[in-house]
């Protein structure tokens, strides 16, 4: 909890110091995302600096969907590269059998098995002259109930732009 802390005030230092307004280059995005559980990111911005990003993944022979919000800033004064920080949730299911690692002959029925609050702290680059869009994030994740509450996820996502 201690490194989460200090994680989200780390960005919060560099966001506010940064002072700069970061413009989208794209609207909406669409693409795969990779990490500890894979999927499909989609990505729509509702002003030049804020969108909501949707990801339905993967998860112990399961799904989660994640929301979030997310706030995007200039980095290192290069046009096309974003830092972007931000927040939601998620809910999903899972196989029993298979998130507890029981391996016998028994069924495990599918059970609606975690809901809880995303935080996410990423950086995009968009090309110039492609509708191309890589992101690498960290999204830390509690659920509100589950035998290991927190969790810290790191993700890659490569994604298509519409203007």
């Amino acid at each position: 909890m201690k490194k989460l802390k200090l994680l989200l005030m780390t960005a919060g230092l560099l966001l506010s110091a940064q002072g700069l307004k970061a413009q989208s280059d794209y609207r909406t995005a669409l693409g795969i995302r990779l990490g500890y559980s894979n999927g499909i990111t989609v990505k729509h911005f509702v002003s030049g600096q804020d969108a909501f990003e949707g990801i339905l993944s993967t998860r112990w022979r399961g799904f989660q969907f994640t929301g979030l919000y997310e706030r995007h800033f200039n980095a290192f004064k290069v046009p096309e590269l974003k830092l972007f920080v931000g927040g939601g949730g998620h809910i999903g299911s899972y196989h029993s059998g298979y998130y507890h690692h029981v391996h016998d002959d028994h069924h495990h029925p599918t059970y609606f098995g975690n809901a809880g609050l995303d935080g996410i702290l990423g950086i995009e680059y968009t090309f110039r002259n492609a509708p191309i869009n890589l992101g690498l994030d960290i999204k830390p994740s509690i659920d509100l109930w589950h035998m290991s509450p927190i969790y810290m996820g790191a993700g890659f996502s490569i994604r298509y732009t519409f203007k």
